[in-house]
């Protein structure tokens, strides 16, 4: 019968090659009483009625978007065994969804892209507060005598203040600057309010390019870019 099970504190030593290895901390030893253990130390798709394409495997083979090599079947996350994070699952359920609406309307598989990195000089601080980052709480050494956790996260008051910070590099803000600020009114603005600023349209017949759109961005969603 099971009656608990046993924990220790563990830290992480260099060997003689400089690679990291867990140690157990001697005299750490405790024991939580338990009356059920349940190993769960991986995680593997359940066959029932996909045999036929695991065969005989643990996960599903996908590519990028998701796409089996099965008509239909799509499959990302921890279903491929590829990642564990839950970031990780979230973007794979994104790609996934962009492949199926592509499948359902029969406009072939979406095409790879390479996203355009806004660095920190694309980012036009002036339209931003200086506000300093949240530190999490950090559980005092006399008090862990238990497995509350030692790192104890944000709460929510500083993850509101931490999502206010972002600089939302690359995306629009709606915050209207280029409409307002255009001197020749060619930034036009659609009845379809969208915060990606899709709803944002230039008038190429007005535009002179001055470029002050795009200085007066604050996150580097507008560019300037030569034509070719």
């Amino acid at each position: 019968k099971v009656v608990g099970v046993e924990m220790v504190h563990m830290k992480k030593l260099p060997d003689e090659q400089g690679r990291l290895h867990r140690i157990a901390f001697e005299g750490t030893e405790t024991v939580l009483h338990v009356d059920m253990v349940i190993p769960a130390i991986g995680q593997v798709v359940d066959p029932a009625g996909l045999e036929a394409i695991l065969n005989g495997a643990p996960h599903l083979h996908a590519d990028g978007w998701g796409e089996t090599g099965h008509a239909g079947v799509f499959a990302g996350g921890d279903a491929t065994g590829q990642g564990g994070t839950v970031t990780e699952a979230v973007g794979a359920g994104r790609r996934a969804a962009q492949a199926i609406d592509n499948f359902i309307k029969q406009v072939g598989p979406p095409k790879d892209f390479e996203p355009q990195v806004v660095g920190f000089e694309g980012i036009n601080l002036a339209y931003y507060e200086p506000a300093h980052r949240s530190r999490e709480t950090i559980l005092p050494v006399a008090e862990r005598t238990s497995c509350d956790e030692i790192d104890q996260g944000l709460s929510g008051g500083q993850v509101q203040n931490e999502a206010r910070r972002c600089f939302s590099c690359g995306n629009c803000l709606a915050c209207d600057n280029c409409f307002t600020l255009c001197p020749d009114s060619a930034v036009l603005k659609t009845r379809e309010f969208a915060a990606d600023g899709s709803h944002y349209v230039f008038d190429y017949d007005y535009c002179k390019g001055c470029g002050l759109c795009a200085n007066e961005c604050p996150c580097g969603y507008i560019r300037m870019v030569p034509e070719p």
